[in-house]
């Protein structure tokens, strides 16, 4: 018996070839040629490239490669490995790349491979190879370089409190001398000290040095040199000017040499020490004595019982079969541990691999998915959670992996900077066309669909395009009655993409969306003129974006009041507003669509250049905040600046000390070091809300295999709660340690904290500090609910967990209520029990709570209060009405959360069972869901949902039927039609067999045939 059965069987095709065919490829010098031939450097090279088929038949599968180099000696690859997928006999198939030589000066040997491998079995395996040399002129200007190599410390092996000098070359592989030059030093952030290098002959190297203190560091750190850091001097390759090395500080001396040795000896006789970080190891035995399992070092290497301790495995269940995810190293078998490891399920001792399967039952019985009970729902869940464990960060949490955003954004960089050649570009854009869902949105969202469109229009594609006009037609399906696209930053850009797809500005969809805009407009307050995130927000919010400014200056006019009234938010902001990148970016936009001073738009163009390369190690990205609480670059944000840059770029004269071309060619590059080989761009950041939301969805479904991972989730949680701030968590999982970055800000985020402190409670998995932590975060929500904050004008409950909006939010509300009252807080609490008032006030008349999520989880904080069977009632009935034909909620969310309410309150029947089998539907061959069907990019969120739903959902659906026959009686011989109709469900839902008992007792079968909404069988 095996744990895994499924991984026993391979396949693999096999091609029976003609008697007397013959296969050879063949390259040689003249499939080889450069297109210019001689390129000056900084010039794009086309290098095409053809192998031949030699053979007497066709070729399949054939792996190309294209090196600069000799690539035995480490030749760099030109391009990723290129398949043929078929060469016909005596054909040739071409590959083409192209090159920028900037900083490529001189001779270099291109080689073209055919079949590196040998997978292919050819008569001739020595003309396979061939190689040219192209040759590139060499620059005019300097070229300033420096590598990891070129940074020295000294003292090597600093103890803390010596003076290291850092010493840094720099390099000059250009063809004119440079002078002087600026060198800057950095350890994480912070600027250590400055230097010049002076007098670098072209070809030469002059050295730069700073002086270190290290009093009060240990340990590693990483010493960032950049040259030229304001680029002051005009390169050919401003590339390869910043590089960083790290050292280590010891809190004391070294003792000796890595690798040195000395003869010792021990309780086992002679032996030898040998010196490991500085410091000498347990002395090893020369013959040391076998080591047994009795509790002490035998050999005395420093370990007990190493390598000879037994594993033994939980039994639980007392059934004599163990979890494989619990098991302990010892001599002896410990008490309720066997030496078995092959129980699929230690909570149930009917469960294990000497037990009988029974069909239907929702158990994987005898532990053998070759055996499976037919119970389609428990293997999608099981298969859900294979996803889940597939996609958990190294550290134990999970990112959101949606793509189509950041796909959008990197499309429209690469297309508007001119770089559409790259390979990365031509990936990105066929990735958002597969993207496309099958009711022709991108992720059923007006926002995606948008941008998409946006950058397939910035790519050159046809605004008349079959994929883009079934789109627009979506997003005009999508408008509300009152004209919106419920939120402003959506409006704003659904109008954009309309006009720019062919809508007249004059129509009424237009018209109609730029008057609630106007309508929408906030304009109380001090900061008035702009909108809120939400319609319903009070307060104005800078994160909106662009989008409501340049949609309504397309709609209207750029001098139209409310246009203006908008540009005045953004231009009397505080200053300390552009030090932060998003917030350039969405007022650059805003000039660039109203008319704004070219003084200012250069301003503004510059701040963003320099929040580029501002930074030590800069990778060639934008962050959407300061480094401090975003350290890491983020895809979507530097596409959006890149497409913003590069179009400023062509409508203004930009001053020649801002190095625009350097920060666009700098960003599409970390874009394209971002791009995976399928053509998707991922967030850097691992989510706090998916997190602990996905740990307590694994927590319920209970399957074998999910302790790890919800341990190893729970563990991220805590390790990233913020220091110096209990209670505290960001949006993202960031580790403390990461250079640069601050945690816990002024205000908490009621997201990262609700979710953090629910997991924690919820999982009874034991972690140092976790009762602390959840302690520490119920203090910081009763803190920082609109009681405490803000005032009765606005809300009792708690305001929006996403953005950190103002007023109180039914739908957190809702979470952080439920999750004080799991974690043991108590109802009668002032501050709970005036939140929950002011929360029964926002419930709808049809029983619901602000949508799907809200509503579900208000139902299960109504139902553990107890007490509102009423309101519970109505809340599941609201559910079911809104159940759509096809058994669903519209959408993979929506039906998860509401599957989820209908279980909790012990629902089994046919909405549930309807429900559950859209949702097995729905799901991706990967495992995984989207959030509606159509869409190849399964995510986080949707498959954690969809996995917990279905782990939640037990039905016996009971239908009732109506049996009616066409003639009150019968005579012998004569046909009887009978009509089954079901009452409480779809005919086209349901499959349907019966019997007739004959008087003597004979059971004969009768085939119904569907008609509509009922059956019909007949018997004579």
């Amino acid at each position: 018996m095996e744990i895994d059965g499924l991984n026993n069987t391979a396949h693999k095709p096999l091609t029976v070839l003609p008697q007397d065919s013959v296969i050879d490829l063949a390259v040689t010098v003249d499939n080889i040629s450069f297109e210019p031939q001689a390129p000056d450097a900084g010039e794009v090279v086309q290098i095409t490239c053809g192998v031949t088929n030699e053979s007497t038949v066709s070729v399949q599968n054939i792996k190309v490669r294209i090196y600069e180099g000799k690539p035995e000696a480490g030749g760099s690859l030109l391009l990723p490995e290129v398949v043929i997928p078929q060469l016909g006999a005596g054909s040739n198939g071409w590959i083409t790349v192209e090159r920028d030589t900037t900083g490529w000066g001189g001779n270099h040997e291109i080689y073209l491979v055919a079949d590196p491998e040998n997978t292919i079995l050819e008569e001739n395996e020595d003309n396979n190879k061939a190689s040219k040399t192209l040759t590139v002129s060499a620059p005019t200007n300097p070229d300033l370089a420096v590598s990891e190599a070129d940074i020295t410390f000294h003292p090597p092996e600093p103890v803390t409190g010596d003076s290291v000098t850092i010493n840094c070359i720099v390099e000059n592989f250009g063809d004119e001398d440079v002078p002087l030059v600026d060198v800057s030093f950095y350890i994480g952030e912070q600027l250590l000290g400055n230097d010049t290098a002076a007098d670098i002959p072209a070809g030469g190297s002059a050295t730069a040095s700073i002086n270190w203190d290290t009093t009060g560091l240990t340990g590693e750190h990483t010493i960032a040199v950049v040259v030229d850091p304001l680029n002051t001097v005009e390169e050919v390759n401003e590339f390869n000017n910043s590089t960083a090395r790290s050292i280590t500080v010891l809190s004391e001396p070294y003792e000796c040499t890595d690798g040195e040795t000395r003869s010792c000896s021990s309780d086992c006789g002679e032996g030898i020490q040998t010196c490991a970080g500085g410091f000498w190891q347990v002395c090893v035995p020369l013959d040391p004595p076998e080591e047994i399992c009795d509790g002490i070092d035998n050999d005395c290497d420093g370990e007990i019982d190493e390598g000879v301790m037994n594993t033994y495995y939980l039994d639980a269940d007392n059934d004599t079969y163990g979890d494989p995810a619990d098991s302990v190293q010892a001599c002896e078998i410990p008490e309720g541990y066997v030496e078995d490891n092959s129980d699929c399920d230690d909570s149930d001792p009917e469960v294990n691999p000497g037990a009988e399967e029974i069909p239907n039952n929702g158990k994987d019985d005898d532990c053998n998915l070759d055996t499976p009970d037919g119970n389609e729902k428990e293997q999608a869940v099981s298969c859900g959670i294979e996803w889940l464990a597939s996609h958990q960060s190294a550290g134990g949490a999970w990112p959101d992996y949606k793509v189509t955003r950041n796909n959008a954004y990197a499309l429209e960089a690469f297309a508007a900077s001119n770089q559409t050649q790259l390979p990365e570009c031509d990936l990105i854009l066929e990735r958002l066309k597969n993207l496309q869902a099958s009711n022709d949105s991108w992720e059923n969202n007006t926002y995606d669909t948008c941008e998409v469109i946006l950058a397939l229009l910035e790519a050159g594609m046809d605004p008349q395009d079959p994929e883009i006009q079934n789109a627009v037609s979506w997003i005009k399906n999508a408008q509300s009655t009152n004209g919106s696209w419920s939120q402003a930053s959506v409006t704003g850009i659904a109008i954009e993409v309309l006009i720019k797809t062919g809508e007249d500005p004059a129509s009424n969809i237009i018209q109609d969306a730029a008057a609630w805009l106007i309508d929408a407009q906030i304009e109380t307050g001090a900061d008035k003129g702009y909108w809120g995130i939400l319609p319903t927000d009070s307060v104005p919010s800078p994160y909106v974006g662009p989008y409501p400014v340049i949609g309504l200056a397309m709609a209207t006019s750029p001098d139209n009041e409310a246009v203006q009234k908008a540009v005045n938010y953004f231009s009397t902001a505080p200053n300390s507003w552009y030090n932060v990148s998003i917030h350039t970016h969405t007022y650059l936009e805003i000039l660039r669509h109203t008319g704004g001073s070219s003084a200012e738009i250069i301003d503004m163009i510059e701040r963003l250049v320099d929040q580029q390369v501002g930074y030590t190690n800069p990778d060639g990205g934008w962050t959407g905040s300061s480094r401090s609480s975003l350290p890491f670059s983020e895809p979507d944000l530097t596409g959006k600046v890149i497409w913003s840059l590069s179009k400023c770029r062509e409508e203004y004269s930009i001053p020649p000390d801002i190095a625009i071309d350097y920060a666009i060619a700098f960003g599409v590059q970390f874009l394209v070091n971002k791009t995976t080989p399928w053509g998707d761009i991922y967030s850097p950041y691992d989510k706090t809300d998916l997190t602990g939301i996905a740990a307590i969805a694994l927590n319920y479904s209970d399957f074998a295999g999910s302790y790890e991972l919800i341990e190893n989730a729970l563990q991220r949680i805590l390790a990233c709660q913020c220091q110096g701030h209990p209670g505290y968590w960001e949006w993202n999982l960031i580790y403390l340690d990461t250079p640069g970055y601050s945690c816990g800000g002024s205000y908490a985020k009621i997201s990262g904290i609700l979710h953090s402190i629910l997991a924690l409670g919820e999982i009874p998995i034991p972690i140092e500090g976790k009762e602390a932590a959840i302690a520490a975060g119920i203090q910081v929500l009763y803190g920082n609910n609109c009681i405490d904050i803000y005032n009765t004008g606005i809300g009792w409950g708690w305001p929006r967990m996403g953005d950190g909006g103002i007023n109180s939010d039914i739908k957190t509300t809702c979470w952080v209520l439920l999750s004080l009252l799991r974690l043991g807080e108590s109802p009668q609490n002032s501050d709970f029990s005036r939140a929950f008032d002011w929360l029964m006030t926002q419930r709808n008349s049809n029983g619901s709570f602000s949508g799907y999520e809200g509503t579900t989880i208000a139902t299960l904080l109504l139902n553990e209060l107890g007490g509102y069977d009423q309101e519970v009632s109505e809340a599941i009935a609201w559910f079911k009405d809104r159940q759509k034909s096809d058994g669903g909620w519209g959408n993979v969310y929506n039906t998860s959360w509401a599957l989820i309410a209908l279980s909790s309150q012990g629902e089994s029947g046919i909405e549930v069972a309807q429900g559950v089998n859209w949702l097995l539907a729905m799901q991706n061959s990967d495992c995984g869901w989207a959030i509606i069907p159509g869409i190849p990019a399964s995510n986080t969120q949707n498959t954690t949902l969809a996995t917990w739903a279905l782990a939640a959902s037990e039905y016996e659906p009971e239908i009732d039927l109506e049996l009616t026959f066409d003639k009150p009686y019968y005579y012998p011989g004569e046909t009887v039609t009978m009509t089954v109709t079901p009452l409480n469900a779809n005919a086209g839902d349901l499959a349907l067999s019966g019997t007739v008992t004959e008087y003597r007792g004979e059971v004969v079968p009768i085939n119904f045939i569907q008609t509509w909404e009922s059956f019909e069988g007949s018997h004579v």
